[in-house]
């Protein structure tokens, strides 16, 4: 049941009184007295069924002593003079009304299930893409891993070499110090060979001066064995 809008009380239904395309129609009016009342109104048909001409039907009662008599039916809002042929009982449009209603919750409920189906096959779609996504973007993160390793792997490979290389110019450079180092100590024993001659002497004349100039030597050693041998020979 409607209530009014300004005391929030049951209201009451009307009829329409004034002449015109409206009148017999059934309204809500506020159940307080015109003086008291608020100016509420509403239409209390429109659940009506329309008759040919698109209009609201008015519920007429049948007052014939008859099978019918008390029966409500429905006929076409206008004059009698324009009216259109619309008749139907009230229980048969109350009927009809619930079946149109029933198969308008049905077609709701199939309405419903079609838009659960539609949304779950959207966030099936959903996982789906974002498993493909995941499944790309792991084999992407794999290969760049793989790129990363074989970058450092050149890396390490190209950084061995180089050490290598330079382990061998340093053994070479070493091998060149140690050499420069001999020659220079050769060179050095030489010339204080040299200068253990006495004054004057450039060259000594025989082995055995020149063993008595170099005692301590490989040379003078060399010589005095020389001078040996010849002696003995000059004996035999």
């Amino acid at each position: 049941m409607e209530v009014c809008k300004g005391h929030g009380k049951p209201c009451i239904v009307k009829t329409v009184s004034k002449e015109g395309g409206n009148k017999q129609r059934l309204f809500y009016a506020c159940p307080l007295p015109r003086a008291k009342g608020c100016n509420h109104f509403s239409w209390a048909d429109l659940h009506h069924p329309r008759c040919k001409c698109n209009l609201v039907t008015l519920v007429k009662e049948v007052y014939k002593l008859n099978q019918n008599n008390g029966r409500r039916f429905y006929i076409c809002s206008r004059p009698k003079a324009g009216q259109c042929n619309f008749f139907q009982w009230r229980e048969e449009a109350t009927k009809r009304a619930k079946e149109e209603l029933k198969g308008r919750e049905e077609e709701e409920r199939l309405n419903r299930v079609k838009e659960e189906e539609e949304r779950l096959r959207r966030i099936k779609d959903d996982m789906e893409r974002k498993r493909r996504e995941a499944v790309e973007r792991r084999r992407d993160e794999a290969a760049k891993r793989a790129r990363e390793e074989a970058r450092l792997k050149v890396e390490e490979e190209n950084k061995r070499r180089v050490n290598e290389e330079e382990e061998k110019k340093r053994k070479v450079k070493d091998e060149i110090e140690r050499k420069k180092r001999e020659a220079k100590e050769r060179l050095a024993r030489t010339r204080s060979q040299q200068s253990q001659r006495p004054p004057g002497v450039e060259n000594p004349g025989n082995g055995l001066e020149a063993s008595k100039f170099y005692p301590a030597t490989a040379y003078g050693v060399k010589t005095r064995l020389a001078t040996k041998i010849r002696e003995l020979k000059q004996i035999k």
